[in-house]
C-alpha cells in the first residue's frame, strides 16, 4: 500500500522513474529477488 501511494504522489510530482526505482527497492529490501522486484529492476518509467 505505502509502495502504491508513493508511485501515485511521485507521478503527481513528476518526479523522475530513477529516483523512484531506488526508493522502490529500498522500501522492498528483501524482497527485492521476487518477481515484483526484478520488475521495478527492470522499469523504464512510472506507468
Amino acid at each position: 500500500v505505502v509502495i502504491k501511494d508513493y508511485i501515485k504522489i511521485a507521478i503527481q510530482y513528476d518526479n523522475h522513474y530513477i529516483n523512484c526505482k531506488f526508493c522502490i527497492l529500498e522500501m522492498m529490501h528483501e524482497t527485492q529477488e521476487t518477481e515484483a522486484g526484478k520488475q521495478v529492476r527492470s522499469s523504464l518509467s512510472l506507468h
